[in-house]
Formats: C-alpha cells, structure tokens, sequence
C-alpha cells in the first residue's frame, strides 16, 4: 500500500471478500439499487475505515466492484427491469412527459397506469436512480427533459431580465406556483440560483450553465 503502511497481501485478500460479501449482500436486501454509499457500506464491516478505503481502490481498478452515482456496485449485480416492469416504467415515463409542468404526485400513478402501487414503487425508485424522473419536491416529479427544461427557461429569463420573481416563474412555466415554487426552490437547493426576499438571481459562473 501507498505511504507507512505494509499489509500481508492475505489479509488483503480477506478485506476484499469482505467487501464482496457486503456489497452481496446489500444487492440481494435490495436488489433494485443501482448502487450503496460508502456509509451504509461501512456498516456492514469490521475492517477499519482506513483498510477498506485503501481495499476499495483496488477493487475499483481490477473492476471487481464499480461506483456508480449511486455508490459502489457490484457489475454483475445491477439491476434490471423485467419485461413487465418494463412495461410499468414505459406507461409511467409516458405520463410525466405528456403532463410537464403539471405532473401528477406518486400516489396518484396507480389510477392513472392501471397497476398497484406495489408495483409501481420499485419501478419508480429504479427509474429515479436512472435519472429518468427526479424527485423534485414530496408532491412535485418531474421527467429529466421537463427539468432540464425548466432550468433554461429560468437561466434565459433571468438574463434577459436580471432576476425573476416567483409568481412569474410560473407564468414562465405556464404552470401553478404548486409547481413552479418547488422547481424554484430545487434550483436554489443545486445551486444554480440563489434567493434573496421573492426574488432568484443567477448564481456567480452559473450563467453558462444550462
């Protein structure tokens, strides 16, 4: 190992299948994630912090594990959706992308798909992990081209204008404020525009951004 620190390459070998047990085990316990945090990882070992950060690194360059935005994985363990999930997620993408700025809440999908909610949660929490909808707020998702969408026209209202005030964001939307204050508030919270009274301003080097 790197620095002042020397290890038997066998106990290595065990913090690896440690690793690897974790990691197995975190995939069958929940078997629609894409991905764990180190955190929960750490949960799961006895190793000390130290030796696995040191272990993790390894097992990333021999590619036996990889890290996803969503954590560390491993490869052969991914999720996928089965033909009929599929089929839920296809009817759900479908939704958010007629409906835009006006999406429905989650609790609302199993009258609108046609399927239970049990059905349709890990198929939501799946399509989330992807990127493909975004949790915007707890009554507001939206799919990632309506948000991505939703973020130009804040960038290019607030340059021609110098701010924009949130009543109008959501005539910008041609929404409700139901809408437009949480899509408002999901831009301050990535830092993209900060608030100041009623008012968001571009933050400093975010003009370019979108």
């Amino acid at each position: 190992f790197p620095g002042d620190r020397y290890v038997h390459a066998r106990f290595v070998k065990l913090v690896e299948e440690e690793i690897m047990g974790a990691l197995d085990r975190l995939h069958s316990s929940h078997p629609m994630h894409m991905g764990f945090a180190k955190k929960d990882l750490f949960k799961e070992l006895k190793t000390d912090h130290d030796m696995v950060e040191r272990v993790l690194s390894g097992l990333l360059k021999n590619t036996r594990i990889k890290l996803t935005g969503r954590g560390y994985q491993i490869p052969e363990r991914a999720p996928s959706l089965q033909p009929d999930q599929q089929n839920v997620a296809d009817k759900i993408l479908d939704v958010y992308r007629k409906t835009g700025f006006v999406s429905p809440r989650l609790d609302e999908l199993p009258a609108i798909v046609g399927a239970p909610s049990a059905t349709i949660q890990p198929v939501v929490d799946f399509l989330v992990q992807a990127g493909d909808l975004v949790i915007v707020s707890d009554k507001v998702v939206l799919d990632r081209a309506s948000l991505e969408e939703s973020g130009r026209k804040l960038v290019e209202y607030i340059k021609a204008n110098g701010t924009v005030e949130s009543g109008a964001f959501k005539d910008v939307l041609g929404t409700t404020r139901k809408y437009s204050i949480p899509i408002l508030e999901y831009w301050d919270s990535i830092g993209l525009t900060r608030r100041v009274g009623n008012l968001r301003y571009l933050k400093q080097n975010q003009a370019e951004r979108m």
